[in-house]
């Protein structure tokens, strides 16, 4: 049989705004930050430094993260015990949330295009509210070669309910699955309520565990291991019912639940050795694996009633009721493997060049199922005089879908870092970080979709017509999604002494982000029927492919950060870190204190 292919270019509008027919599920699911990336405690993560902080400030936790073999110089303590206490960083995300109005005197949700960078990343999860590490010597009497130890760090937050930026189908008051309207402003209560501003609940728990051995001077081994448990779930209920009309005939009741539930989980194991090749140079490898799964859910169901007067039985009378659900969820599972080397070279002068070089690349297998319906029915009936007027109609819309695909993530992560010790009390460290991550998802979706509209309006002078619509479809969705993400990060990174007793570290970075990203849908049509009053149209085996334009983004940031330590005693510090923001004043824009003691 013949197939014939057609293609669309998608620059805004392709359908009518209740139901985008081209989306698939898939194209829903919110991957976090966390998402099958190693965890490991930084105590220098503010914001604009979170990525750099590993390469360019000395400190053990995050030697550990370059490679579990960089044992920790604990001096003559056998216990090194850190503690902080993290504030938020609060940017707006790709895509922000709306509430939503139960009613609107339009279409109550306007096509508009969501931010395309919100397929590779969704959002990224607020700091724990506290968090705790240790790094001991557990047998110092017999060897003092033999390092243990962790991390843990616990996050809970209330944030917003916000609705994903790519359903497939939203419930409208005025209109049906089809584009036709079936409610008029004048007949609904001058009521609003307006939803979507509960909120949802952020739970998270990370860990970390890590030993070391000093075989030699010249050589060590090191082993990790690191895990996340995180949930995010939040729901909201809203019914309401209220009498209106002058006769005290009327009523409408509203009842609108919503339910979201997100899990994750990952166990990631790794190992590392470094070598002193000579006494200025020493070299670094490490390799690991990842297993995470992350589910998610989503859970609506919406209904509405209407009745001014009796039907059928007062001479001017109006009805409607609606009942619609939606049933989706996700399943993304798979594997991490990453490895990774490093270097130390040191110089005259008290000069050091350090660098590190990681490769990652995540294989992740994704389920998804939905199923959406909606039901719609309509009458009324108004009379002037001898002079009357009547409407009746019905409307149903049904959407089932079971869908697979791939998402495979490749990341080129670097550094090189030049460090001086200017004097014994102070010292600058600059140079380049770069990590280019290229995410691509392939999915294919099968679909079974109905639709159909049927109204009757009739009036006493003999006007009278009748509207029919019906589409079947039987088609498969192939969603493909490409996207390149480049960060080139130059920071400058000032420590000193300040007395006996205070220290100072100032950061300044200059960032250079940027977004390349491609995506096409490709619909495999079995079968599409569509009946418009006494006509039907049968297609069979032809295909139709909408493109979006290619999408560019970049983005230039400049962050500073400052710190000031307290040196309390020879064995407890505390020090208090924070980033400003100048947009659109100044302030501080997080905030970071913490304590370090040596026992």
């Amino acid at each position: 049989m013949k197939k014939c292919f057609f293609l669309f270019l998608l620059a805004s509008v392709v359908t009518f705004g209740q139901y985008y027919n081209e989306r698939t599920t898939a194209e829903n699911f919110e991957y976090s930050n966390i998402h099958f990336k190693s965890y490991y405690l930084n105590p220098y993560g503010l914001a604009g430094f979170k990525e750099i902080a590993a390469g360019f400030i000395s400190d053990p936790f995050l030697k550990l993260k370059i490679n579990p073999a960089n044992l920790p110089e604990m001096e003559e303590s056998d216990l090194l015990f850190y503690l902080d206490f993290r504030g938020d960083w609060t940017e707006a995300d790709y895509y922000d949330g709306y509430a939503v109005p139960t009613f609107s005197e339009r279409i109550a949700y306007p096509y508009y295009t969501p931010d395309r960078r919100w397929n590779s990343l969704s959002r990224t999860e607020p700091e724990p509210i506290v968090s705790l590490g240790f790094i001991s010597r557990p047998i110092s009497e017999i060897t003092d070669k033999f390092y243990l130890g962790g991390s843990y760090e616990y996050l809970r937050k209330n944030e917003s309910y916000n609705e994903f930026p790519y359903g497939i189908y939203y419930y409208n008051y005025y209109y049906d699955a089809l584009g036709y309207r079936t409610g008029s402003e004048y007949s609904s209560p001058s009521v609003y309520r307006y939803l979507g501003a509960d909120e949802l609940t952020n739970n998270g728990h990370f860990f970390s565990l890590f030993a070391g051995l000093e075989i030699s001077d010249d050589i060590k081994i090191g082993v990790g291991m690191n895990g996340v448990v995180h949930t995010r779930d939040g729901k909201y209920a809203n019914t309401y019912r209220d009498e209106y009309s002058s006769t005290g005939e009327g009523d409408w009741s509203s009842a609108q639940s919503v339910g979201r539930e997100q899990k994750y989980d990952h166990l990631d194991f790794t190992a590392g050795v470094k070598y002193k090749l000579t006494k200025t140079l020493s070299l670094g490898f490490k390799a690991g694996m990842l297993n995470g799964t992350a589910d998610q859910s989503y859970e609506a169901y919406n209904y509405y009633y209407s009745q001014n007067n009796k039907p059928d039985t007062s001479s001017t009378w109006y009805y409607y009721f609606s009942d619609g659900s939606t049933s989706q969820t996700w399943t993304l599972d798979g594997k991490t493997t990453y490895i990774g080397f490093d270097f130390q070279k040191s110089f005259r002068g008290g000069k050091e060049l350090h660098g590190y070089y990681k490769y990652s690349y995540s294989g992740l297998d994704l389920n998804t199922f939905s199923s959406i319906n909606d039901t719609n029915r309509s009458s009324s009936r108004s009379q002037y005089i001898s002079d009357w007027y009547m409407y009746k109609g019905h409307s149903a819309a049904r959407d089932n879908r079971t869908g697979r695909g791939e998402r495979n993530i490749k990341s080129h992560e670097g550094v090189l870092n030049f460090r001086w010790n200017l004097t014994g009390r102070s010292s600058l460290s600059a140079g380049v970080y770069y990590n280019m991550v290229s995410t691509t998802v392939d999915t294919r979706e099968p679909v079974k979709a109905y639709r159909v509209s049927d109204y009757t309006n009739s009036s006493s002078g003999g006007s009278n017509s009748n509207y029919f619509l019906k589409l079947i479809e039987d088609k498969t969705l192939v969603w493909n999604y490409t996207s390149e993400y480049t960060t080139l990060q130059i920071p400058v990174i000032f420590c000193t002494q300040l007395g006996e007793r205070w220290e100072m570290l100032i950061g300044v970075a200059r960032i250079s982000n940027a977004w390349n990203i491609e995506e096409s849908t490709s619909a495999y049509f079995t079968k599409r029927e569509r009946t418009d009053a006494d006509t039907s149209k049968i297609e069979t085996d032809f295909s139709e492919k909408y493109l979006y334009p290619d999408k560019k983004l970049t983005e230039d940031l400049a962050r500073f950060m400052m710190q000031f330590k307290m040196n309390i005693t020879g064995d407890l510090s505390a020090r208090v870190m924070f980033e400003p923001s100048f947009d659109p004043y100044i302030r501080v824009a997080q905030w970071w204190l913490a304590f370090e003691a040596r026992l």
